[in-house]
């Protein structure tokens, strides 16, 4: 009886050695599916980090920037656009132009009809 059961054990089938084949070729192709996507997952917070520090660089920068243009405009004034050689613009004259914009109301200048 003993026999019987080494004997049913030592039995090979056809299909045995395709089957695994089969299963360790998918087993391989899972672990490389695995490690791509883990690799890829790593690589995009790592991304992600370097994103973050640049975008606050920049509005760093951007904030500077503004502070730096808040302060010039604060000295602007007429007399110093008139040692930059600006001028005011007069007799200024407006046209009516038809469009899908809309229409505004058109009031009288002091200097003149429109």
């Amino acid at each position: 009886m003993m026999d019987k059961k080494v004997q049913v054990l030592a039995i090979e089938y056809q299909w045995e050695t395709t089957l695994l084949r089969v299963l360790l070729g998918m087993l391989a192709l899972l672990t490389c599916a695995y490690l791509y996507f883990v690799g890829a997952s790593v690589l995009n917070v790592i991304a992600h980090k370097e994103a973050d520090v640049r975008s606050t660089q920049l509005e760093t920068s951007i904030g500077t920037l503004e502070g730096q243009f808040y302060s010039l405009s604060q000295e602007l004034t007429p007399e110093a656009g008139s040692t930059l050689g600006l001028s005011a613009i007069t007799g200024q004259s407006y046209v009516y132009r038809h469009g899908n914009v809309g229409q505004a109301n058109v009031v009288a200048s002091a200097q003149g009809a429109i």
